[in-house]
């Protein structure tokens, strides 16, 4: 049951109620989302809660905690989300990272194929992906639990430049008090 979905989670200023957004093209909201995140669907508890793993982040901060969703009370449908799916998440900046998806938000991606609800609208998965991440120029995965994120190695960084920077100082002190002995004004 691999599916992956593309999510839109609220909506940017402006852009009117959730069930308009059938028009909008899957570019465009790249843009406009403050998070785009591809994670696969855990726990669904029918319309009440969902809870995705994220496994890549196209856009915005990177985390290796569990999105929990919450219901919409936008009016529109929501969503249906398949345990062991995968989804592709567009999340905007008002909204946060928990608004549960409308149906017309969600890209289901199975055997290939990418489908939002919308009649006639199937697409290429690895387009779509390809789409926005050329558009986000971003690819990141999260660390896994046990994993530190990345960092700087204080005995091979920090201490040869520290130690460098401070020769580069004594040096050029010792040439200013040489230049002054030379021409003291």
């Amino acid at each position: 049951m691999a599916a992956l979905a593309l999510i839109a989670s609220g909506f940017p200023a402006g852009r009117g109620n959730a069930c308009s957004l059938a028009a909008i093209p899957p570019a465009q909201m790249a843009v406009e989302a403050a998070v785009v995140v591809i994670a696969t669907v855990d726990d669904v508890d029918g319309d009440r809660s969902a809870r995705l793993r994220p496994e890549v982040f196209l856009k915005g901060p990177v985390t290796s905690r569990p999105i929990d969703l919450r219901p919409d009370e936008s009016g529109c449908g929501r969503a249906a989300l398949e345990e062991g799916g995968r989804v592709l998440a567009f999340f905007y900046p008002s909204d946060g990272l928990s608004v549960w998806p409308t149906a017309v938000q969600v890209y289901q991606l199975k055997d290939g194929k990418a489908s939002r609800g919308v009649p006639g609208e199937d697409l290429e998965e690895a387009s779509l992906i390809a789409e926005v991440r050329h558009l986000t120029e971003q690819y990141a995965v999260p660390p896994a639990a046990s994993e530190s994120g990345a960092g700087i190695d204080w005995a091979t960084t920090i201490v040869p430049v520290g130690g460098a920077l401070l020769a580069i100082l004594a040096v050029s002190l010792a040439l200013l008090r040489v230049w002054h002995r030379i021409d003291p004004s």
